[in-house]
C-alpha cells in the first residue's frame, strides 16, 4: 500500500488525506483536464468574433494543438510519474494547467491564446497518470476497478458536460469565462493535494530514456495532428500525408527502441496482459464512438435544430447525467462480477444510441419524442461501457507498472477523442446538412458495435492482480 512522504525538516506535519478525499482531489482535477476538451467547441464562435481579422485555420488550432500536445504526452507523463513520484507530478501538472487556464482568459491575440492552451495540455497530460496512479495506490487493491470507474464515469462526465458549461459561460459572460471556471477548482485541488499519500518512487534499472520519451511524443503527435488537420488540410494535402508518414515511421522506431532499453517509456510488456491488450482496444473504439457523438450532437442542435448554445446544452445535459449514474452504479459492481457484464451491453446501447439518433431524429426540433430517448440511451452506453472498460485496462497491472499503464491506457482513449472527432467531420463536410448529420450518427453506431469484439476476450481477473 501506498506511503506518506516524510516532511520536510522544521515542517509540521499533516496527516495524510483519506482514501475517499483522494478519489474527489483526483477526479475533480481529471474532470477539469476533459472538461477542457470539449468546452472550447460551442465557445468557437464568440472567440472568433473577438479576434478580428484571424483565420479559422489560425482559430482551429485553439482546438487542435490541446488535444494533439494532450494525447502526445500522456506515456511520458505516465513514466515520469513512476520516476519523480505521483504526488510530485500531479502538483507540477495541476499547477501547469491552472496557470495555463489564466493565460488563456487573458490571451490578447489567437497566437498567445494557443500557446496557452498548449501550456493547459502539458499540465493535463502529467495530471491524469499521476492522479489515477495516487487515486489506485490509495486503495486497496480488491477496489482498484471501482474507484479508476468512478474516475473514467467523471471524466466522461466531463467531456459530455463541456458544451453545456461552456455554452451556459458564453452566455453569461463570454468565452474567457469558459477558462475561468477552472481556477476555484485547480486551486482547492492545488491545497489539498500536497496532503495526498504517494507511492514510493520506482526503482529503475537505468536512467529514464529520454530519446524514448521524445520518439514517443513524436509518433503520437504526428499521429494525432494528421487525424485532427486531416479534415481542415485535406485528406490528400502532401501536409496531411506527410504526418502519417512521419507517425508510420516513428513507431515501429519507438517499438524497437522500447524493446532493448531497461528503462523504457513504453512498457511492451504489458500488452502480455489480455485485461490490458484488449481493454485498451475496446476502449479505443468506445472513446472514438462516445467523442465522436458527442460534437455530432452539439453541432446539430446548434445547426440544424437551430438552437441557442444555452440550450442546445441544456438540451444535451440528460446525456451526462445517465452516464454518471450508469458509471456509479457499474462502479459498485466491477469489482465482484465480472466486467464483460456491464461492458458488452453498454457498447450495443452506445450503437443503439446512434442507430435511434440516426433513424429517429428529422429536421425538424422534436426534443421529448426524438432527442431525450436517444441522448439518454448514449450517457447509459458511455456509463456501462466507456467507463467501465477504462478500469478494466489497468485491472490486472502491479504496483511497478500503474503510473506507465495509466499513461499508456489514457493515451488510447484520448487518441479515441482524436479519431472520433475527426472522422465525423471528415463524415460532415463544410456545409453538413441532416443527411450528413445521419451519416455520421450510423459510423458512430458501427464503431460502438465494433468494440464487442475485444470485450468479448477480454477474460477474467488475473487471480495474482496487485
Amino acid at each position: 500500500m501506498s506511503t506518506v512522504a516524510e516532511p520536510r525538516a522544521g515542517a509540521l506535519a499533516r496527516p495524510a488525506l483519506r482514501p475517499a478525499a483522494v478519489l474527489a482531489i483526483g477526479s475533480a482535477s481529471s474532470f477539469l483536464v476533459y472538461l477542457d476538451a470539449t468546452i472550447v467547441n460551442v465557445a468557437f464562435p464568440d472567440v472568433r468574433a473577438s479576434f478580428d481579422g484571424a483565420t479559422l485555420a489560425g482559430l482551429s488550432w485553439i482546438l487542435s494543438a490541446y488535444g494533439i500536445v494532450f494525447a502526445a504526452l500522456l506515456v511520458p507523463g505516465g513514466r515520469f510519474a513512476d520516476v519523480v513520484g505521483g504526488r510530485r507530478l500531479f502538483l507540477a501538472g495541476l499547477t501547469g494547467f491552472t496557470i495555463g487556464s489564466v493565460l488563456c482568459a487573458l490571451a490578447p491575440s489567437v497566437p498567445l491564446l494557443v500557446a496557452a492552451r498548449v501550456l493547459q495540455a502539458a499540465g493535463g497530460a502529467m495530471l491524469v497518470p499521476a492522479s489515477q496512479l495516487l487515486v489506485m495506490a490509495a486503495h486497496p487493491p480488491d477496489q482498484r476497478m471501482k474507484v479508476i470507474a468512478v474516475m473514467s464515469g467523471v471524466a466522461a462526465l466531463a467531456a459530455a458536460l463541456g458544451p453545456v458549461l461552456g455554452g451556459l459561460m458564453v452566455d453569461l459572460g463570454g468565452w474567457r469565462l469558459v477558462f475561468i471556471v477552472n481556477l476555484p477548482i485547480g486551486l482547492l485541488a492545488l491545497a489539498l493535494g500536497r496532503r495526498m499519500p504517494s507511492p514510493p518512487v520506482r526503482d529503475l534499472i537505468g536512467r529514464p530514456d529520454l530519446v524514448g520519451s521524445a520518439l514517443a511524443v513524436a509518433a503520437v503527435g504526428t499521429l494525432a495532428l494528421g487525424a485532427v488537420q486531416g479534415p481542415v488540410w485535406g485528406w490528400g494535402d502532401p501536409r496531411t500525408v506527410a504526418t502519417f508518414a512521419g507517425s508510420a515511421l516513428l513507431i515501429p522506431l519507438l517499438l524497437w527502441r522500447c524493446a532493448r532499453h531497461p528503462a523504457p517509456v513504453l512498457e511492451l510488456a504489458l500488452f502480455r496482459s489480455r485485461s490490458f491488450s484488449t481493454g485498451n482496444l475496446g476502449a479505443l473504439l468506445l472513446g472514438t464512438s462516445f467523442f465522436g457523438l458527442v460534437l455530432a450532437n452539439s453541432l446539430f442542435l446548434t445547426q440544424v435544430w437551430d438552437y441557442s448554445v444555452l440550450r442546445a446544452g441544456l438540451a444535451i445535459a440528460p446525456g451526462p447525467l445517465a452516464s454518471a449514474v450508469a458509471a456509479i452504479v457499474a462502479g459498485r459492481f466491477t469489482d465482484r462480477i465480472d466486467p464483460r457484464r456491464f461492458i458488452a451491453p453498454g457498447a450495443a446501447i452506445s450503437a443503439v444510441s446512434g442507430v435511434w439518433l440516426a433513424t429517429q431524429v428529422g429536421p425538424d426540433p422534436a426534443f421529448l419524442a426524438e432527442w431525450l430517448p436517444g441522448t439518454v440511451l448514449m450517457g447509459v452506453g458511455v456509463g456501462l461501457g466507456f467507463a467501465t472498460i477504462v478500469a478494466v485496462c489497468v485491472r490486472d497491472l502491479g504496483p511497478a507498472q500503474l503510473g506507465i499503464g495509466s499513461g499508456m491506457s489514457a493515451t488510447t482513449r484520448q487518441l479515441g477523442a482524436v479519431l472520433g472527432v475527426a472522422i465525423l467531420i471528415a463524415i460532415l463536410g463544410p456545409a453538413p446538412g441532416p443527411d450528413a448529420y445521419e451519416a455520421g450518427w450510423w459510423a458512430m453506431a458501427g464503431v460502438a458495435l465494433a468494440a464487442v469484439v475485444p470485450v468479448a476476450l477480454i477474460g477474467r481477473r488475473a487471480v495474482s492482480a496487485a
